[in-house]
């Protein structure tokens, strides 16, 4: 299923954008945090921000209680100043580092969105795990998706 966004395009009265639908998750954690999150537990539901609360390493994770099917997974950096990081995406379904999904390394900008397409598979686990950053490490949201060639109801996917 698609969530339908309308969006004005020039000529037309009305248009939707189909997005695929955000998954919720069950269970948030992280290997530290700072006072100035914001319901870090919601950083995977678009709902708060995780900050660590110092500099790489950091990870945050989800738990979604059972298998999932994702195709995508969309970061967006909290980071001030900007500049270096490197970035691994985890998943699996007895751990949340059996499988690198991807390496995101270079030179980002806060708010910047960051995308990691996910192989054909389902996870339970999902980590964002930072080994390096010249700024705090913190995320404003990390929004997983499912992928569109499954039936999504709800929270449940895949």
């Amino acid at each position: 299923f698609f969530t339908a966004m309308p969006i004005i395009v020039p000529g037309c009265f009305l248009a939707f954008l189909l997005l695929p639908a955000q998954i919720v998750s069950q269970t948030v954690t992280w290997s530290s945090t700072s006072s100035q999150s914001v319901s870090p537990s919601l950083v995977f539901s678009g709902g708060g921000y995780w900050n660590s609360g110092g500099y790489a390493p950091a990870w945050v994770q989800a738990d979604y209680g059972s298998a999932r099917i994702f195709n995508r997974i969309e970061l967006s950096a909290n980071m001030l100043p900007n500049g270096a990081a490197t970035h691994y995406v985890y998943a699996g379904n007895s751990g949340p580092t059996e499988v690198l999904l991807c390496t995101l390394s270079g030179s980002f900008s806060n708010a910047q969105v960051l995308a990691c397409d996910v192989a054909q598979q389902s996870y339970r686990f999902f980590r964002v795990h930072t080994s390096s950053s010249v700024s705090w490490v913190a995320w404003n949201n990390i929004n997983i998706y499912c992928r569109t060639t499954t039936t999504c109801a709800s929270v449940q996917c895949g």
